[in-house]
């Protein structure tokens, strides 16, 4: 359950660098602006999930080292 956090934001943000990485090939098939609104969505939802992943980590380090009494 604690590795689930961490796995789940690198896929979604190795998902998303693909999305973005291909946009260059997707523009040739469709719209501009649905391109602008994919990438202002995952990079948001990069966003969250790093800060989310942050927060989670410093509260798994302090209550591991508050227990340990290091």
């Amino acid at each position: 359950m604690i590795v689930l956090g961490p796995v789940l934001s690198f896929s979604f943000f190795l998902l998303s660098a693909f999305l973005i990485g291909t946009l260059g090939f997707w523009a040739m098939f469709i719209g501009w602006q649905f391109i602008f609104i994919t990438i202002r969505l995952f990079v948001v939802l990069n966003i969250f999930l790093f800060a989310l992943n942050l927060t989670f980590y410093s509260w798994l380090f302090n209550r591991i080292f508050k227990k340990n009494n290091i």
